[in-house]
């Protein structure tokens, strides 16, 4: 391994309860989410609303000038279409004057198996808008189904292509699995190949769809740094962090350099600083006290030479 640097969260802020809060919880709670900036330059951040409130059916959308500052909660932005069953965890990338989403549909399962051979498929779907008019979604379909617990996906440019990671389970719907995290590869954004392989492996599971969620892949000049949250007995807002000169290899869950206190973070850069961002809304399920219901919230992100 590399030179590497160890991120840290300025004043543990989301344990300390000291974060701003970007987007409420309101009466919907919040979960995975994405940032982006639109043509005028004005931030928006789109996410899950709580599965309670409305089976995992619309995202919400907030609107505002700064991604540090509260945000104008607006009407929800999508809700799924006939056919689909689920919008969970929304990514997005900007391309020119066009932004593509992604986002997980579990449209031919869901709740929990009954057996081993009850497995399911969880759709990856795509859709485009202009960046001068976000809300004017215009639908690709499925971009690659794939069985078990698969979700959570994540595009970035790499070397010369883009790659999607995402969530799986090995042995979907048992008792016992392995969560890891897969890659494929795409020239256009709009055809993807087959699972190209494994970031990483080897992440304990603690609930049947598997227990790693929400990978974020980040460069910095000295490599890459893989965020993902992994989600346990008392364990909600935990994301694990490795660091690799290769973005398809990061080892197995004891190659990690951190552990940090935040669920489905999200890194960016704003006023020359690093920022994350935090959110959750079913904490209690997993045991421990800390507020059920937060909207999302960011603080800043400071490296840290080992």
């Amino acid at each position: 391994m590399g030179q590497h640097y160890i991120p840290y969260i300025v004043g543990d802020a989301f344990r300390n309860r000291t974060a701003v809060e970007i987007v409420p919880p309101g009466e919907m709670g919040c979960n995975d989410h994405c940032l982006f900036q639109d043509a005028e330059g004005r931030w928006h951040c789109i996410g899950i609303i709580n599965a309670e409130i409305t089976n995992g059916e619309s995202f919400f959308h907030a609107v505002g000038d700064s991604p540090i500052q509260p945000m104008k909660v607006l009407d929800p932005i999508y809700e799924v279409r006939e056919g689909e069953r689920t919008c969970w965890a929304p990514c997005n990338v900007v391309v020119g004057d066009t932004i593509h989403f992604f986002w997980t549909d579990a449209s031919e399962f869901y709740g929990v198996p009954q057996s081993e051979d009850e497995r399911g498929v969880f759709h990856q779907r795509h859709a485009t808008a202009p960046l001068s008019d976000v809300r004017d979604w215009t639908h690709h379909g499925i971009v690659f189904q794939e069985e078990g617990g698969v979700r959570d996906p994540e595009v970035v440019w790499v070397g010369d292509r883009w790659m999607m990671i995402y969530c799986r389970r090995v042995g979907f719907g048992g008792q016992y699995g392995e969560s890891v995290v897969s890659y494929r590869y795409s020239d256009d954004l709009f055809h993807w190949g087959a699972r190209a392989g494994d970031l990483v492996r080897d992440l304990e599971d603690t609930q049947w769809f598997g227990s790693s969620e929400s990978p974020f892949l980040y460069r910095r000049e000295e490599g890459w740094y893989l965020f993902v949250t992994h989600v346990g007995p008392a364990n909600y807002h935990r994301t694990k962090v490795w660091f690799s000169e290769d973005p398809t290899h990061f080892g197995t869950d004891e190659d990690r350099i951190g552990v940090i206190f935040t669920h489905a973070t999200q890194l960016f850069e704003h006023e020359s600083k690093t920022w994350l961002t935090n959110t959750g809304c079913h904490a209690s399920f997993y045991g421990y006290d800390f507020p059920n219901d937060i909207g999302v919230e960011v603080a800043e992100l400071v490296w840290k030479a080992v």
